[in-house]
């Protein structure tokens, strides 16, 4: 009978226990192998025999036949036996045995036989005998679940039988000893039991209680003959008590059946004691007495010292050393200083031994009082009763020997230098010793300081043949600056003896030091004769002239002059850049003059600046005076004649996604007749009384003013249209209008319309006293995120749930699991942290009405520094320190995502998917929401950067903590996997064929594979640089490739790395030729939805805190990554 078990053992990587959590590319892992089932062997048991009863201890015998009732092959494998108290194998179960089992064809049996001897330790009961076929699991099955058959069996316990009980009687021993001294222990051994004993061991220990541990002393053993019940054998056992014991009492046991060669009946009565009082072993103890030695010397002559080594213990010491050491105090440490050593003969106790040493004092000791130290038995070879009793010693007054003593005198040098020069010094040597100096050398060192250390750079030496006691030398010397210096602030050190050849009486008065100022040879890049227009009109092109002079002292390589329009004469990094000029080098004093053409985009705002030349504009050169780089002249630019786009109405895109942001009559600014610009304008103060609707309207502030001017740069980025601030008077302003109004109880804005209404938005003044709704808001606001929003309903977009202010929506409606802030600013779902730019939602849709715009279509690297924080080139998008959501826009070309920089104290979830998000793995899914319109309850990320649809990644460098890696469609490059750096626990999902995993600095030895169903986990370095599973590797999309020491492999199912190509590359391109890129307002197809009439509809929202939801909004709720269109 096959029955399935409930705690699998020996299973095959490839199986998955019922229970086990599998996310998506592991359950299809399962579907595939039932897929290929049919053709698979699979081994079941049949006709299983054995009793039905049996007594424990019996030897039993167990038949049956392993049948393949697949269709196909079962290569050679094991069955093996088991007992159970049920019918399902568990890891508790008892192993019986196993049997080979050969080769079987489809269809075929093989007859199995085996003898298993049952443990006499069982008690009676009900139990199973178990047989599985394919126990180690070598045969892969189309079943794994039908490999166990089983027999009941009865089992009668020894639980009443005869059985054997050794015990220990009448030990005897002595009651005290001495440590190191030989004992006499002795006893019988009796079995009390009621059946003979097999031979036995009694074996004897030291121990600090009656109970038998690990820890205690083992003293010896006994062989113990076959005993028959009732009958004793004595034994007795010499032991050798341990000299290094303590004083104390002990306890001496005996173990009867030390070896367990017996099966008692009692098995807890084996151990017998008895105490005993253990005194101390005799020990010697060597000290120093009558030590002499002179009461005074002097440094460099030679002293004797006499003393007496005497054994004042009881038992005798062997040879030892006693040495003798000069010291600053009566104590021996590792400061002091070696004399000598005497031997010392071995000495019984109570003998002494006289010693004397002549030792030669060091002529550098300085004048002083000092101690002369004995110590005894200083090499430790005698185990003494005392060891801290082996030091003496003597005071002596040591006099210092006569010395030179070197310092320096008269330093001069001049207060500054350049680099790649010559530098004059002068100085005194003088020596104020008692004593000659023999040869040595002045140095010279530029330090950050006035103290010499290693780190000083070397200027060069001064060679000093000798000085005689009381003399001065007055030395010159020319020093050699390196040009490679870098220029600041030091210290000249003149250090005298600086390699201490001489000894001197004060080693601390050798370094004097003078100021100095290094100043660099460098290039110093100026802007002169600049010249340009005095006023230029927006959309036209701007002729330039300057001259670029290089007034430094050395050679400047290549670098940029930028251009600028700024609002002040200081360059900023809030400048508009209008282009730049390449330099190759310009050398030393010369002057280029040159000429540029710049573009004045029409999308720049009217009004007074500053032309700005800024000289190495990216910082390549290194030059002596970095501030004076740039030049200005004032500028006027005039604002072009623009004509208004109409109002079109479009039909839906099919695409849900699309239009569920998109009223039912998709209404447009169509701006095919006039260059593809949407003007806007802030309703100035001398306007409102003209204002043309029935609202109370004033002025936004300035700070409103510059997050709209932000939001409209950050659409540039992704729609194919320009934005163009206007003047605001009565009779003349913007297509979409910003102002305070009273007419929202938060904010609204006017859907494109013919009406003059059409495109106004209308903020509610009372909350800019509200610091998380205030429109004035930073990004990452609630606020912020509002004027994002309204502007979207000016520009056509709508809610995609049912709601409308308090009130209903107009379909189609997205699930409510796609409705939040993750995928669109236009919800009301505010789950999460708030957007501050559109999200991937909001921009396919607007795309879909405007067109998309060309950005970053070449090859572009993302370096982040925080999942929502990135640079490209030097600009930087998002925050490294205030959470947000952003999405990431790249038209086209081969682009980078770079974690590498990223925190290693977090995980990481990268899906660069097109909708994908960036975030943290507990970001991941890390809010929940009730959706409005709808009640469901609904998951999304907290915070991260997404992925822009029609945006496609194809390499990715992971961080250094673990990541968890969605894959797309393109040919993605993995990287970021160095040998010696530990990279975290990375999981790559979706992978395929054309993937590849750069571990090119590895080779196949530092990487261990293994093999769990069709996911492959390789450890880096045995697990020290970290570990990358790959999830489905073996799936339908093929195996990803792996870079390794310059040769691209796969890792076979059988566990094997095989060579292989390079992956074929594929064309990737973003663009695609639909409307959803080009953009309705491209068609020029008019009035398309024919039967609707113009309309003039308000889009009515709330602020966070009134409608009654979390501050914050949300990040993608079933995706991970994106590109920040840039604030």
């Amino acid at each position: 009978m096959a029955i399935r078990e409930k705690k699998p053992l020996d299973t095959k990587p490839q199986s998955f226990a019922a229970s086990s959590p599998l996310n998506a590319s592991s359950a299809n892992a399962v579907t595939s192998f039932n897929r290929s089932s049919s053709t698979q062997p699979d081994l079941v048991v049949q006709s299983q025999s054995a009793p039905t009863s049996a007594k424990a201890g019996s030897r039993i015998r167990l038949t049956g036949y392993v049948k393949n009732q697949g269709s196909s092959t079962a290569t050679s494998s094991y069955l093996k036996y088991y007992l159970s108290t049920d019918t399902s194998l568990s890891s508790n179960d008892t192993y019986l045995g196993q049997d080979y089992v050969r080769r079987l064809r489809s269809g075929r049996s093989s007859y199995e036989s085996h003898y298993a001897r049952l443990s006499s330790n069982l008690q009676s009961g009900n139990y199973y005998l178990l047989w599985k076929a394919d126990a180690t699991g070598r045969v892969a099955e189309g079943n794994e679940s039908n490999n166990v058959g089983y027999r009941s069996i009865n089992i009668t316990g020894n639980s009443g039988t005869s059985t054997p009980d050794l015990v220990v009687q009448s030990q005897s021993a002595p009651t005290s000893a001495q440590a190191g001294s030989r004992i006499r222990l002795s006893g019988y051994v009796k079995n009390q039991g009621s059946a003979t004993a097999t031979s036995s061991y009694l074996k004897y220990y030291l121990s600090t209680d009656t109970s038998l541990s690990s820890s205690d002393t083992y003293l010896g053993q006994d062989y113990v003959r076959r005993l028959r019940s009732g009958r004793s054998s004595y034994e007795s056992h010499y032991a050798r008590l341990s000299s290094s014991l303590q004083s104390g009492n002990y306890y001496l046991l005996w173990q009867a059946d030390s070896t367990g060669r017996v099966a008692e009946g009692n098995e807890s009565n084996n151990v017998g004691y008895r105490s005993i009082n253990i005194t101390d072993a005799p020990k010697p103890d060597l000290v120093v007495q009558s030590q002499s030695a002179p009461t005074s010397a002097q440094a460099g002559s030679t002293i004797r010292l006499t003393g007496y080594v005497k054994n004042q213990g009881s038992a005798t010491a062997t040879s030892s050393y006693l040495k003798y050491y000069l010291s600053t105090d009566t104590s021996l440490s590792s400061n002091d200083t070696y004399l000598g050593q005497d031997y010392v003969r071995r000495l019984s106790s109570g003998r002494s031994s006289y010693e004397s040493h002549y030792a030669k004092l060091s002529s550098t000791l300085r004048s002083g009082n000092y101690y002369l130290l004995w110590q005894a038995d200083s090499t430790g070879r005698v185990t003494e009763g005392n060891e801290s009793n082996n030091v003496g010693y003597r005071s002596i007054n040591i006099t210092g020997a006569p010395q030179p003593d070197l310092i320096i005198q008269n330093q001069s040098a001049a207060s500054s230098v350049t680099a790649g020069s010559t530098l004059n010094i002068t100085y005194s040597l003088k020596n104020q010793g008692n004593a000659n100096a023999s040869g040595n050398y002045t140095k010279f060192y530029l330090s950050t300081d006035a103290t010499y250390s290693s780190n000083d750079i070397e200027l060069g030496s001064d060679d000093i043949s000798s000085l005689s006691a009381g003399s001065t030398l007055n030395r010159s010397k020319s020093l050699s600056i390196s040009s490679s210096i870098t220029a600041g602030n030091y210290y000249l050190l003149w250090r005298a003896d600086a390699n201490s050849n001489v000894s001197e009486s004060n080693e601390n008065n050798n370094v004097v030091s003078k100021y100095i100022t290094v100043n660099s040879a460098q290039p110093d890049l100026i802007i002169q004769n600049q010249s340009a227009a005095s006023s230029v009109t927006a959309g036209s092109t701007l002729n330039i002239t300057y001259s670029l002079k290089n007034q430094g002292n050395a050679n400047a390589s290549a670098n940029y002059t930028k251009f600028y329009l700024s609002t002040d004469a200081t360059y900023s990094s809030n400048d508009i850049e209008l282009g730049d000029d390449y330099i190759s080098s310009i050398s030393t004093g010369s002057t280029l003059n040159r000429s540029k053409s710049l573009s004045i985009s029409s999308s720049i705002t009217a009004g007074n600046y500053y032309l700005i030349w800024r000289a190495d504009a990216n910082g390549s050169v290194s030059e002596s005076n970095e501030s004076n780089n740039v030049a200005y002249r004032t500028i006027t630019i005039t604002s072009p004649t623009i004509t208004d786009p109409t109002v079109s109405y479009g039909t839906t895109s099919g695409n849900q996604g699309i239009d569920a942001l998109l009223p039912s009559y998709v209404p447009y600014w169509n701006t095919s007749n006039n260059g593809g610009v949407i003007t806007y304008s802030f309703l100035s103060n001398s306007a409102a009384s003209s204002y043309y609707g029935s609202q109370q309207v004033s002025e936004v502030s300035n700070a409103v003013k510059i997050n709209v001017r932000n939001i409209f740069n950050s659409l540039t980025s992704f729609l194919d249209v320009s934005f163009v601030e206007v003047a605001d008077t009565a009779s003349s302003y913007g297509v979409l209008r910003y102002m305070y109004s009273s007419g929202p109880s938060y904010a609204y804005a006017y859907y494109p319309s013919s009406s003059a209404l059409g495109g106004d938005i209308h903020l509610n003044e009372d909350y800019e006293s509200d610091s998380y709704n205030a429109f004035s808001g930073d990004p990452g606001k609630h606020g912020y995120m509002t004027l994002i929003h309204e502007t979207f309903h000016a520009l056509g977009l709508k809610h995609p749930g049912n709601y409308n202010g308090s009130g209903t929506g107009s379909g189609p409606f997205l699930p409510g699991g796609e409705d939040n802030t993750t995928n669109t600013v236009m919800t009301y779902n505010f789950a999460g942290n708030s957007a501050v730019t559109a999200m991937p939602y909001d921009i396919r849709a607007l795309q879909y009405l405007y067109g998309a715009k060309n950005h970053n279509d070449s090859t572009t690297t993302y370096a982040f520094s925080s999942v929502y924080g990135y640079s490209v080139g030097g600009d930087f998008f998002g925050s490294n320190s205030s959470a947000r959501k952003q999405t990431l826009w790249d038209s086209n070309g081969i682009d980078t995502l770079d974690f590498s920089n990223l925190a290693i104290n977090t995980s990481y979830r990268f899906d660069i998917n097109q909708g994908g998000m960036i975030t943290t793995q507990s970001a991941y899914n890390g809010t929940s929401y009730t959706a409005r319109g709808e009640g469901g309850t609904y998951t999304t990320s907290t915070y991260g950067t997404a992925i822009a649809y029609n945006t496609v990644i194809e390499n990715l460098l992971a961080s250094k903590a673990s990541d968890y890696i969605i894959a797309n469609d393109a040919a993605n490059t993995f990287s970021g996997y160095t040998l010696g750096t530990h990279t975290g626990s990375d999981i790559y999902e979706s992978t395929s064929s054309s993937d590849v995993l750069n571990l090119s600095s590895y080779s196949l030895s530092d990487i261990a594979a293994n093999i769990s169903g069709s996911n492959v986990t390789f450890s880096l370095g045995s697990g020290s640089y970290g570990s990358i599973q790959v999830k489905d590797y073996y799936g339908a999309k093929g195996s990803m490739k792996f870079l390794i020491g310059g040769n691209y492999y796969t890792y076979s199912s059988s566990g094997n790395w095989q060579l292989t190509s390079a992956p074929a590359t594929i064309a990737t391109s973003n663009h695609n030729t639909s409307n959803t890129t080009q953009g309705l307002t491209a068609t020029n197809l008019g009035n398309t939805n024919s039967s609707h009439q113009d309309t003039l509809i308000a889009a009515r929202c709330e602020c966070a805190v009134c409608s009654a939801v979390p501050k914050g909004l949300n990040l993608l709720g079933n995706t991970s990554l994106a590109e920040v269109i840039g604030v």
